[in-house]
Order: structure tokens, then C-alpha cells, then sequence
């Protein structure tokens, strides 16, 4: 089975917890709940966890770890299901990624992260780096 894990901030400092950890509970009744991100099962090219609201950098551009409902723009072909009306539709509900494309032909596009993560630094989050959007 796969562990689940949370980060999100209690009282100003990072608490870090999964589905199994006995401080569960306690999380979500004291959590501040526009810190909370999910770690997207993926590392950065130094080993660090990727959580969704991390500011990340690739390729020498910042981008910001997201979930979005579905990877209209991003999937290959065969990533592609055809539906009875023949329109195609993604085999892949949706999944954390970042916007904007990771090179610049890539531009306005939501890439998934797991595409990328081998190539990307975890630089920091949104609840305490904003400053680094700004670049």
C-alpha cells in the first residue's frame, strides 16, 4: 500500500506527516490548511521531496509544483484514450505538474512532473519564498 504524505505549517513550523504516522489526526485539526501540499511521490535531482507549492527550477526557469485535473496539452499519443464519439480524452485524470512548459517551445503548456523531476531543484515554496516568483 502507498503511503500518503502531507507537509503544511501548525503554528508557523513544517510539520511533515503520512497516513500512518500517529500525528494524523492531530494535523488536520490544527494544520493552517492554505499551507498543506502533497508530496508527488517524486524527488528532485538531489533526492529531496517534491510537494505540491514547491518552487522548483528547471532548466533554469522557476516554476511552482501544481495539481491540475487533466493533462490536456501534455500527454503523447498514447497517453490518449478515443471516446465513443471519437473525441480523444486523457488516459490520465490528472496529476501534479507545473505550467508553462520547462523549455521554451514547451511555452503555455501544464507539463507532469514526472517528466521532469530527475532534472529539477526543489528551491524553495510558495508560503515561504514568494520573493522567488518575482524573478
Amino acid at each position: 500500500m502507498r503511503i500518503i504524505k502531507f507537509r503544511g505549517k501548525v503554528q508557523g513550523n513544517w510539520w511533515h506527516v503520512d497516513s500512518e504516522n500517529d500525528a494524523w489526526e492531530q494535523f488536520w485539526a490544527l494544520v493552517e490548511r492554505e499551507t498543506v501540499g502533497q508530496y508527488i511521490g517524486l524527488n528532485d535531482a538531489m533526492g529531496t521531496e517534491i510537494y505540491e507549492h514547491d518552487i522548483i527550477k528547471v532548466y533554469d526557469n522557476i516554476r511552482v509544483v501544481e495539481y491540475k485535473r487533466a493533462w490536456w496539452n501534455a500527454l503523447t499519443p498514447e497517453e490518449f484514450y478515443q471516446t465513443s464519439d471519437g473525441e480523444p480524452q486523457p488516459q490520465l485524470p490528472g496529476g501534479f505538474g507545473v505550467m508553462q512548459g520547462v523549455t521554451q517551445d514547451d511555452e503555455g503548456q501544464f507539463k507532469p512532473m514526472y517528466r521532469h523531476a530527475e532534472y529539477a531543484l526543489v528551491v524553495g515554496n510558495v508560503h515561504d519564498n514568494p520573493e522567488l516568483l518575482h524573478r
